[in-house]
């Protein structure tokens, strides 16, 4: 079963949090996944590319992961909530190198 919302890391640099947004339910609904940055400098694509990785992880077990057994529609919905959180969390972050990184990895823009 997906997610009704997925997607945005906000916080300190310290931590981000990654709720799920993949459609327009109550703030209660959001599922929220607390991915820490602490100890990695954003500015270094090798530090970016590990905290995307985090991301990508976080928006899968919010999201659910796609498979080829699923209708497609469920796949079309998981990609949409997993592109929704990994955006929109990459953005709060703020940082250019994670953003070039999610963009070259995941081909969002």
């Amino acid at each position: 079963m997906l997610p009704k919302t997925l997607a945005a890391i906000a916080g300190s640099a310290a931590f981000a949090i990654l709720p799920a947004m993949a459609g327009s339910a109550p703030s209660s609904d959001v599922e929220k996944i607390e991915i820490s940055t602490k100890g990695y400098d954003l500015s270094q694509p090798a530090d970016a590319k590990i905290i995307l990785s985090k991301i990508n992880r976080a928006a899968d077990q919010v999201c659910g992961r796609t498979n080829i057994r699923q209708a497609l529609s469920q796949r079309v919905i998981a990609q949409q909530c997993h592109e929704e959180a990994v955006t929109r969390a990459v953005e709060s972050i703020d940082s250019p190198v994670l953003t070039s990184a999610m963009q070259s990895r995941f081909d969002y823009s």
